[in-house]
């Protein structure tokens, strides 16, 4: 069989070895409207034949039939990136209204027209530009620190095949039942 070939055979269960596992002891969010449960946070004890052992408040027992979606808990991520932005913006905005206030005149540190002490155009966009940058780092900062739960979708038929990466450097494909 020519190296091409197996690389084909192997790239579906590289795609489909991303998908979540549900695994005792796991966090897991459950929708399912026929049983009384909407969106409901539980510990997954089990799969035990045709229902979902659950852990809330209480065990409860879930037939996988009335489940709608069910989600894995899939780690914290903070907004750094989305802090970074809007820390820019606001930085290089506050630094641009300090630069030329509002009524300017004589006051307007990059007006040349009407401040003969006034800095040249391109040392303002370049001020700009750095209250942008620290602006940036602060927003990083402060977005570090807030997180939030991701959750994503465990597929709910058929088979899911999956490539683990061995010590030796060869490759195992694992399958497994998806309920």
């Amino acid at each position: 069989m020519r190296p091409y070939a197996v690389l084909l055979l192997l790239l579906p269960g590289l795609a489909l070895a991303q998908q979540p596992q549900l695994t005792p002891g796991q966090r897991v969010r459950v929708t399912a409207p026929d049983f009384g449960l909407a969106r409901a946070h539980a510990t997954l004890e089990a799969i035990d034949g045709g229902e979902l052992v659950l852990r809330t408040d209480a065990t409860r027992r879930v037939p996988l039939a009335s489940v709608a979606r069910l989600e894995a808990y899939a780690g914290r991520r903070s907004h750094w990136l989305l802090g970074a932005g809007i820390g820019f913006v606001v930085g290089a905005g506050a630094t641009y209204f300090v630069l030329n206030p509002p009524g300017g005149g004589s006051t307007a540190l990059c007006d040349q027209s009407a401040n003969q002490d006034a800095i040249g155009s391109a040392e303002c966009l370049g001020l700009t530009a750095l209250g942008g940058v620290a602006g940036a780092g602060l927003g990083a900062l402060v977005g570090m620190f807030i997180k939030r739960d991701t959750w994503t979708d465990v597929p709910r038929e058929g088979l899911r095949l999956s490539v683990v990466p061995q010590p030796n450097g060869r490759f195992t494909v694992a399958a497994s039942l998806a309920f």
